[in-house]
């Protein structure tokens, strides 16, 4: 047991060397991940309880000169909870490889998808409003 604890520790560091835990363990940056994964949540509550399911078109752009452009069926607005996930990961990811190196550049990627998440709440919160 005390060889495969060892190996085990071994791997381990390995591991910590390689890759870092001083992303996983910083408090600005577990705030910017809580933030985001709680902007999602809020995303998911408002399309879920904002569409209306069934035959209703849903209005899917809008623009200011000539209102909406496009519609389609209730389920595209989960496109866009798909899209803001895609790339919050990506953020995080690029993040977690250059926060050793640009600490700053880390946390600012964290901000970026909060920033993104609220203007996609916005974004598709008026567009349920115009059902």
């Amino acid at each position: 047991m005390k060889k495969i604890n060892k190996i085990f520790k071994k791997y381990l560091e390995q591991l910590t060397e390689k890759f870092g835990l001083a992303f996983y363990h910083d408090p600005i940056m577990l705030t910017l991940i809580s933030i985001f994964i709680l902007l999602l949540i809020i995303l998911i509550f408002v399309i879920v309880f904002r569409a209306q399911l069934g035959d209703v078109e849903t209005p899917l752009l809008y623009n200011v000169i000539s209102n909406v452009t496009s519609f389609g069926p209730w389920y595209y607005l989960y496109y866009d909870l798909f899209a803001i996930i895609a790339i919050g990961l990506l953020n995080l990811l690029i993040a977690w490889s250059l926060f050793d190196k640009e600490r700053l550049l880390g946390y600012l990627l964290g901000l970026s998808n909060i920033i993104l998440t609220i203007i996609m709440i916005q974004f598709v919160y008026n567009l349920t409003t115009l059902l």
